[in-house]
Order: C-alpha cells, then sequence, then structure tokens
C-alpha cells in the first residue's frame, strides 16, 4: 500500500480560526468584526467574530477575513480603510496591509 504525499502547506481553516483566535485573546485587545457575504436571492450570510485591534497586527486580521470570506464564497473583501482615519492608518501601514491579502 502506498502513503499518499501529503501538502506540508496545507492549514485547515479549523486550526487557522483557533489560532487567531489565540492570538486575539493574548493581545488582550480585540474588537467585534462583521463579515456579511450576500447571497443571491437577497439572502445575507453574517459571520461575526473577535478581531486584534487596529494597529496591534493587521496584516493577520486581514489574511483571517480573507480566508473566512473566501470559505463563503465571496469575490471581494471591502475594508472600510481610510487614510489617516486612525493613527495606524498611515500609507505605509495600508501598503502592507494590501500586500497581505489578494481579494482587496
Amino acid at each position: 500500500m502506498r502513503t499518499p504525499i501529503l501538502d506540508k502547506n496545507f492549514y485547515p481553516m479549523i486550526k487557522a480560526l483557533n489560532d487567531f483566535d489565540a492570538a486575539v485573546k493574548a493581545s488582550g485587545k480585540s474588537v467585534k468584526v462583521t463579515l456579511v457575504a450576500e447571497r443571491s436571492g437577497g439572502y445575507n450570510y453574517v459571520y461575526k467574530y473577535n478581531a486584534l485591534a487596529d494597529g496591534v497586527n493587521d496584516a493577520l486580521n486581514f489574511r483571517i477575513a480573507e480566508r473566512i470570506a473566501r470559505d463563503n464564497g465571496c469575490m471581494m473583501l471591502i475594508t472600510g480603510e481610510n487614510l489617516g482615519q486612525v493613527a495606524s492608518q498611515t500609507a505605509e501601514a495600508l501598503v502592507v496591509t494590501d500586500a497581505s491579502v489578494q481579494m482587496l
């Protein structure tokens, strides 16, 4: 019998969510986030979770949001980022954030 070759980069969604939740709890700084996926027929899928506060690790926040969005069939992620809205939203920070995800 042959043993299948497994993808060494495979990172199950449940593991990603658990690791993210642990990072949020360890930071002691969290915010509530709501993702809404608009479906056909006017149906909306709503997913709520705790994320890291602004400026703690924005790239990780966006990677997990993108993963949840892709898992629910979304084609884009609208973030509401606004240059200069808060101190952490500098041009440099937005470039880093943009580089961390593919569906913005």
